[in-house]
């Protein structure tokens, strides 16, 4: 009998390109996926099995995990909101709790429970690359909210079997226009060839991985993670963003001038971050397979 997986999030980033991921590489002969959206799922792969549930509802939540029992649970949904503190937790931190607090009521029996936590919750940083176990500063709403989604992940993980796979950057299809790479693509898509686009500093540097490894990276950990560990999912290696803004220009074939404005887009600014993945290759022998121009080719 095949085991079943959960995907909370299949309308965020990272569920879409999951749905495509376990299908491109015929996961459904071993596992059975189901992918659960909160409202309304605007993107679905024939062959997969999809459910809408409200996630806030935790009388809802209680009966679709009682009547699905899975093996596995991926969490991925999650709000990246530096406005209101009170939505980031909500989701990012509550969610995970209110499943903990679930299965443990109900002695569910879960073989592994996967979290998404994010380089934000490192905040500035000095020490290079970093690792799982530096200190936490958060300097955002979300940064903070995924704090407190570890402290959470921490206390429950002494009666669970949980991971959380902390993650520096993304790039890939259906990339928010609210992150860097999604806003740049955006300018690019609506600029004409010969063009201009202006945009703020892109002097800091990040750690910059293909939505294709970081999901390799995701299952990994669900299938061979110890328990109770935290894993850096990363390159190990920084990259600034005017590169990374010169190489989806070259991707999309157009003759583009940018005009750099240091008074646009400020937000809170981390100059550079990019973290060590030693433990995450240790522990389940991933490897990252794709280059970022590469990565950059498939936007457009």
């Amino acid at each position: 009998m095949k085991k079943s997986i959960v995907v909370f999030g299949a309308n965020g980033f990272i569920g879409s390109n999951l749905a495509r991921y376990v299908v491109d590489n015929n996961l459904l002969d071993e596992y059975e996926f189901l992918f659960v959206g909160n409202k309304t799922i605007h993107y679905k792969i024939e062959g997969l099995n999809y459910e809408l549930l409200d996630l806030t509802n935790s009388f809802a939540l209680t009966d679709f995990l009682l009547k699905i029992k899975p093996n596995y649970i991926i969490n991925l949904a999650g709000v990246i909101d530096n406005v209101s503190l009170d939505n980031c937790l909500s989701i990012n931190a509550e969610l995970p709790r209110k499943i903990f607090e679930i299965v443990l009521l109900h002695d569910l029996v879960i073989d592994n429970i996967l979290l998404v936590g994010s380089a934000a919750e490192y905040g500035e940083n000095k020490n290079f690359p970093i690792s799982e176990s530096e200190k936490l500063h958060p300097l955002s709403y979300y940064g903070l909210s995924k704090t407190i989604q570890t402290e959470y992940f921490k206390f429950y993980s002494q009666r669970l079997n949980i991971n959380v796979v902390r993650t520096f950057n993304v790039i890939g299809p259906f990339i928010s226009n609210k992150l860097a790479i999604g806003a740049f693509i955006d300018k690019i898509n609506k600029c004409n060839d010969k063009g201009i686009i202006h945009t703020g500093s892109l002097s800091s540097k990040r750690d910059y991985l293909d939505v294709n490894d970081v999901i390799a990276a995701f299952l990994s950990v669900l299938f061979k993670g110890k328990s109770g560990e935290v894993y850096n999912v990363c390159s190990g290696k920084g990259i600034s963003m005017s590169d990374i803004l010169n190489s989806l220009i070259k991707a999309s074939g157009k003759s583009i001038q940018v005009v750099v404005d240091d008074k646009l887009f400020k937000q809170v600014n981390v100059p550079v971050s990019y973290g060590d993945n030693t433990k995450l290759k240790k522990h389940t022998g991933w490897e990252a397979k794709i280059d970022i121009e590469n990565s950059c080719k498939n936007l457009f």
